[in-house]
């Protein structure tokens, strides 16, 4: 099961810019992944997305902000 919700908003544990959970990149079809695919605007204004392991996202939640 993941361990995010799709829309749900996480940061990297190191820091950085709050993201949002777009979806989860499996390798194969139907496979469970702890791959976030995750979007945020950089400091330009820019959309930006990457993948992120799970276990280096926290949720912006969890940490009391929004």
């Amino acid at each position: 099961m993941a361990k995010f919700k799709l829309g749900e908003t996480v940061r990297l544990k190191s820091g950085g810019p709050d993201m949002v959970v777009q979806d989860y990149a499996a390798t194969f079809p139907g496979e469970l992944s702890t791959k976030a695919i995750c979007k945020w605007f950089d400091k330009q204004n820019k959309a930006q997305s990457g993948t992120f392991e799970e276990e280096g996202l926290e949720s912006i939640i969890a940490k009391g902000g929004a």
